[in-house]
């Protein structure tokens, strides 16, 4: 055997491993300073255009999609509920009619609302508070899972009714139920879905993101089931939600469908 050929050959060898190792190390070098430029230009920029930032989250780094079907709901599921006059429409949509107008203040906090909606609806204390439009005296609720909520979810929402003395005198509400964790993923954290919002300018100069949450928003929308993604919310100056598929990293555009779909009745309603 030609021990100096097969030196030889082992020195190169090496010599291209090396070479390999030193520009990978270098490449991944440049990324980290690259990412690092990225987040403190746009942290400079956000400066900059005078937009105010709070603490973003830092978790988490993975989240599951979730599927769930539309509840179907039942006259058993309305035994608690005295004083109402509740009916069944599709059996997805629930209304009801109170007897007495819940009394608000005119200065009502979201506590007081709470008060009605987790003791007088059912399962109410799986909703949280998440709009008031004074134009149409409504106040809308909608669903959580695991403390995150479906954003703008025309099927895990419900809006409550004001009269004209400002009193809760009914409300609506449709439920998804059989709710399973599917698929975990890789996310985008906070910043990285702050800083897709501000490339595309999204976000005005002079803004200030007044919340930053982690929710789900419908990717997959059907009558029966749907599919929803982990996804970002920051809301803007106390009024304006944007939202970032924490996933892909596509915006969903808020739209009002909670409100119209709601609003629908069925002829063929089951009282």
């Amino acid at each position: 055997m030609d021990w100096s050929r097969a030196k030889t050959i082992f020195i190169f060898t090496f010599l291209i491993l090396n070479v390999f190792l030193l520009f990978r190390l270098i490449q991944l070098e440049t990324e980290n300073k690259n990412a690092f430029i990225q987040e403190t230009s746009m942290e400079e920029r956000l400066l900059a255009d005078d937009i105010e930032v709070p603490e973003l989250p830092q978790e988490p780094k993975k989240e599951y999609y979730v599927e769930a079907t539309a509840k179907t709901f039942h006259r058993n599921d309305m035994e608690d509920l005295s004083g109402q006059e509740i009916t069944i429409v599709s059996e997805n949509v629930l209304e009801s009619n109170l007897s007495i107008p819940f009394q608000l203040n005119d200065d009502w906090k979201q506590t007081d609302v709470d008060l009605f909606v987790f003791n007088h609806i059912y399962q109410g204390n799986q909703y949280t508070f998440w709009d008031y439009d004074p134009e149409k005296r409504q106040i809308i609720y909608y669903q959580n899972f695991k403390n995150k909520t479906f954003y703008k979810n025309k099927n895990a929402a419900i809006i409550l009714q004001l009269d004209q003395n400002g009193n809760i005198d009914s409300y609506s509400q449709t439920m998804l139920d059989n709710i399973k964790e599917i698929k975990e993923q890789d996310i985008f954290s906070a910043k990285q879905a702050l800083l897709i919002l501000y490339n595309k300018q999204y976000i005005q100069s002079g803004s200030k993101i007044t919340d930053v949450a982690l929710g789900y928003y419908t990717l997959v929308p059907a009558i029966s089931s749907q599919l929803l993604v982990p996804t970002w919310r920051f809301e803007i100056n106390g009024e304006k939600n944007l939202f970032v598929n924490a996933v892909e990293g596509s915006i969903f555009q808020e739209t009002g469908e909670a409100n119209e779909r709601m609003q629908e009745r069925d002829p063929n309603a089951i009282p």
